[in-house]
């Protein structure tokens, strides 16, 4: 009987060492994106050409491999907390005229830098 419960136990701290050890592995999601990428986001957004799904997705998930792009990125998620961004009625994305100044500042931006390290 005791043996029943020992591996019983030896069973059950395996399988949650394995789950312990494989949620602290995983990371929070995120993906590349080049800076012509973005670049050509904020342009389609500016003429609202870029879908709402499209702009969630730039959004939403952290960019590490870029300082530059992660600060647009933020910018553009605050211009999305301030309702100065929004979808139209065919599901793109419609700015105000303030966040197409932000917008077209941002690119200015990022072209600059990409000149710079060329």
């Amino acid at each position: 009987m005791s043996y029943l419960f020992l591996i019983t136990l030896l069973i059950c701290v395996l399988i949650l060492g394995s789950l312990f050890y494989l949620l602290a592995r995983l990371r929070t999601p995120y993906y590349r994106i080049s800076q012509q990428q973005v670049v050509t986001i904020l342009q389609r957004a500016i003429n609202q050409q870029l879908e709402i799904s499209e702009w969630h997705i730039f959004i939403s998930l952290p960019i590490r491999h870029n300082a530059a792009l992660e600060h647009a990125r933020q910018i553009c998620q605050q211009l999305d907390d301030n309702q100065q961004v929004k979808p139209s009625s065919e599901h793109m994305l419609q700015c105000s005229e303030e966040a197409i100044d932000t917008l077209n500042h941002l690119i200015h931006e990022l072209k600059r830098q990409g000149e710079l390290q060329c």
